[in-house]
């Protein structure tokens, strides 16, 4: 063989152990971060227990039974349809369920592999259950990465046990998420795909811009320019897809990739032979149709007129979110961007801004406004257990704010003004269950 030549048997050699070299690190423990994801403890008083099913292992604290066995319904119930989508049906795996905090949210992991949920529900991202839609997307995730667990991959395993399943880290966010928000909308009658709010800032880019941005700066994001998340983009880009080259195409895709993870870019080599499109057409062409459509459903409707209060212009994205009035001629809004955290400002009738606070860490939906008043809800982390985190009831009166008289260590995690006093609606994990509570307020001197 000559110097400088290879054939394809060596090539595919040289690939197979720069592959297994670069997992064999990932799994050392200096790059034992990059591969298994701990999103720390929960407090060391709770006790354990769990209920076995014929898919799910569904751990939780003790106290939370009744709750645990509504998401073990659920998750089951889900089972058949969820799978039959993607033609794949995992094995048993576990669900721990946190009930510690208020920072709504799920993640799916490997190494070891889990289901890792926080039961409290958001305060305003989903008109359904909480648990369903929890359940649907989580899921999900686990039949994609479970999926994977075939061909050379499998052969990994064997190498590197469940490090092996870090090869689904070669599709892109753009599909695992999107693909998930379709789980939890196509499989129910609510999710985040029905919901005007989660595609809003799509609709306002389209009409606004001849040429689309690059598919490069969509996904990637921009310092410069606000564009939606992956989330967003990604459910618009796997509905087109499945609605044009029908449901197996996203199954086609992840055997693909789980087959040949030795190639470069795995996932968009099999979008080719699948589609017979790139990601960049596909992308551009999921945003062509949604723009006629939106284009279309627009102009079968009448729009009121508006006038600009802020009219002065900023040099990058500045979004004003929840103008409320407060009184006969000012309006209250949070007032963030790319270049700014979110505050509270006032703003009168000739545009003039005034900053009156800036928040700690809340959720914008738990912003509420009643004359003068104006209640929201912060979060609060234990400063011993990752796992732990209240809700701290914040008003203000003028220039004046005041932490609300409850107890430190509420679930709460919706607020209420009215012009005498703000309350704080404490969640629970059931939907089913809310309550309301009147909270004492003491006036101090605004902090920030």
């Amino acid at each position: 063989m000559k110097p400088g030549k290879s054939n394809g048997k060596t090539g595919f050699f040289a690939s197979l152990n720069l592959y297994a070299c670069m997992v064999l690190l990932g799994s050392a423990p200096s790059g034992a971060l990059a591969q298994i994801y701990q999103a720390g403890a929960d407090p060391s008083r709770l006790e354990w227990n769990q209920i076995r099913t014929g898919h799910f292992q569904v751990i939780f604290p003790e106290g939370f039974a009744e709750e645990a066995k509504r998401m073990t319904r659920i998750l089951e119930a889900q089972y058949d349809t969820n799978t039959a989508i993607l033609d794949h049906r995992p094995g048993r795996i576990p669900v721990v369920l946190h009930n510690q905090s208020v920072m709504s949210n799920g993640f799916v992991t490997w190494a070891p592999k889990r289901v890792e949920l926080v039961t409290t529900p958001p305060p305003g991202n989903y008109t359904g259950d909480y648990f369903e839609q929890l359940a649907l997307h989580e899921f999900r995730h686990v039949i994609q990465v479970d999926k994977v667990h075939q061909g050379f991959t499998k052969f990994l395993y064997y190498l590197v046990g469940q490090q092996s399943y870090g090869v689904a880290g070669m599709m892109p966010l753009w599909f695992i998420e999107g693909n998930a928000v379709d789980a939890e909308t196509r499989l129910s009658l609510s999710g985040r795909g029905r919901l005007p709010s989660f595609e809003m800032e799509m609709k306002a880019i389209l009409p606004a811009r001849e040429k689309h941005y690059s598919y490069e700066k969509a996904y990637f994001g921009s310092y410069r320019d606000h564009l939606p998340d992956y989330y967003q983009l990604g459910y618009q880009m796997v509905a087109y897809g499945r609605e044009h080259y029908g449901d197996d195409v996203w199954t086609n895709m992840i055997n693909y990739t789980a087959r040949r993870p030795y190639m470069l870019y795995p996932f968009y080599f099999g979008l080719k032979k699948n589609t017979g499109a790139g990601k960049r057409e596909l992308y551009e062409n999921s945003l062509a149709e949604l723009g006629e459509h939106w284009a279309g459903q627009s102009g079968e409707r009448t729009t009121t007129g508006f006038s600009t209060l802020n009219k002065k212009k900023k040099k990058s994205y500045t979004s004003y979110n929840l103008p409320q009035y407060t009184g006969d001629s000012m309006v209250f809004a949070i007032k963030e961007g790319i270049d700014r955290i979110g505050t509270f400002v006032l703003i009168d009738r000739h545009g003039k801004e005034k900053r009156i606070y800036t928040p700690g860490y809340y959720h914008p939906a738990a912003v509420s406004v009643s004359n003068n008043m104006i209640a929201w809800t912060e979060t609060v982390r234990d400063v011993r257990w990752a796992r732990m985190a209240f809700s701290a009831l914040r008003s203000m009166n003028d220039a004046s704010v005041g932490a609300g008289g409850l107890s430190r260590k509420t679930s709460g995690c919706a607020s209420a003004a009215s012009c005498r006093a703000a309350s704080m609606m404490p969640a629970s994990a059931s939907s089913r269950r809310w309550a309301s509570v009147r909270a004492r307020r003491s006036l101090r001197p605004a902090r920030r």
